[in-house]
């Protein structure tokens, strides 16, 4: 069923003291709504991930993950520090993706090889593998 989605408002920081942020949306997962001020998700200790996962139990082909204006999403975990998997994914020019600790990675994974991963020009993409 369309409609499934996770949406965080302008302005609005999730943010975990204690372990792991996990967003699972049946459709989209969109941080942000206009380009105005910024979304954060983040971690704020050692181990804690961030886990975007947009499409659970698909069934009408809908799995977006968004991150418009100015979406920060950050984690200092050093293994996998966000986890990303869609069908698709945009970025705004102004989003961030940062796994802040120097052995921290980010993947970002896709049900075929039809997706579509749109990382714009201005994209900070630091200390990551996708």
């Amino acid at each position: 069923m369309a409609g499934d989605d996770i949406i965080v408002n302008d302005g609005v920081t999730v943010r975990s003291t204690g372990g792991d942020v996990t967003f699972n949306a049946g459709d989209k997962i969109q941080l942000g709504v206009t380009t105005g001020t910024g979304t954060s998700v983040d971690t704020n200790t050692g181990t804690g991930m961030v886990n975007l996962n947009a499409g659970v139990g698909d069934n009408d082909g809908s799995g977006e993950v968004q991150l418009i204006g100015a979406a920060n999403v950050e984690s200092s975990n050093v293994s996998t520090a966000i986890n990303i998997s869609a069908i698709d994914v945009t970025l705004s020019s102004t989003s961030v993706i940062n796994a802040s600790n120097a052995t921290g990675i980010v993947t970002i994974t896709a049900a075929d090889a039809t997706d579509t991963f749109d990382l714009g020009a201005s994209n900070t993409l630091a200390n990551n593998i996708i």
